[in-house]
């Protein structure tokens, strides 16, 4: 199941919505709470320790 096609393209495209939702999200994030940019410059979005 892990080495289909179908899986790989699922996980990407999984990927690139939560990104895209979680940029939507950092907006809105940052105009309702001051300290939000020092808190999003040290914590990552997705990946631990990675993105």
């Amino acid at each position: 199941m892990w080495t289909s096609l179908a899986a790989l393209a699922a996980t990407v495209a999984l990927f690139a919505f939560f990104d895209l939702k979680s940029r939507r999200e950092e907006r809105w994030l940052q105009e309702k709470f001051e300290g939000y940019g020092r808190y999003k410059s040290r914590v990552r979005k997705l990946v631990p320790f990675i993105y």
